[in-house]
Parts: C-alpha cells; sequence; structure tokens
C-alpha cells in the first residue's frame, strides 16, 4: 500500500518517447504543489478563517479531485487532456 503512494507521488516515465517526460515531470510538480497547497492551506482555512465551511469544503474538494484526475491523466499518457491553463504554464515554463 505504501509502495503503490509513493508511485503515484513519483512522475511518470515513458521510455518510447523524448518530449513526454519532461512534459510528465513538470506536470507532476505542478500537481504536487497545487494538491498540497489546497489541502494544507484550504484545511486551514476551513478550520479556522473561512465562515462558510460546507460551501468552503465542497470548493475544497472539488479542486483536490481536480488535481488527482489530473495527476492520473498524466500517469496514463493523456496529457493533451488535462487544463488548457496547465498547458500555458508548461509553454511559458519551457519557453524560458
Amino acid at each position: 500500500m505504501w509502495q503503490k503512494i509513493l508511485d503515484l507521488l513519483n512522475a511518470p516515465s515513458f521510455p518510447d518517447d523524448e518530449e513526454k517526460p519532461r512534459r510528465a515531470r513538470a506536470l507532476n510538480a505542478l500537481h504536487l504543489n497545487m494538491g498540497g497547497a489546497m489541502l494544507g492551506l484550504g484545511i486551514l482555512g476551513v478550520l479556522f478563517f473561512f465562515p462558510e465551511k460546507i460551501l468552503s469544503s465542497i470548493i475544497l474538494g472539488l479542486g483536490t479531485l481536480v488535481t488527482l484526475i489530473g495527476m492520473i491523466l498524466n500517469r496514463e499518457k493523456s496529457q493533451h487532456f488535462i487544463s488548457p491553463c496547465h498547458s500555458q504554464i508548461l509553454k511559458e515554463y519551457y519557453e524560458r
């Protein structure tokens, strides 16, 4: 069980393609940062700052779900299905 969780956190590798592993590593880092920030800061916000706790919890759950779906799509070589926002961030990252 612990190994499966660690495998999910590692960036996927695609030995047959040169471009996909680089994109997958960047997307993986982006997903981990977004998920960690949403969970860590979101839980603190729901507990201590947001007056609408139920609505804030629903929004936090949906955001975390979107991030998890993005991580799963990244693993399945479906990087073109990930949101246009991620694609734009990656485009700007590689143009530097």
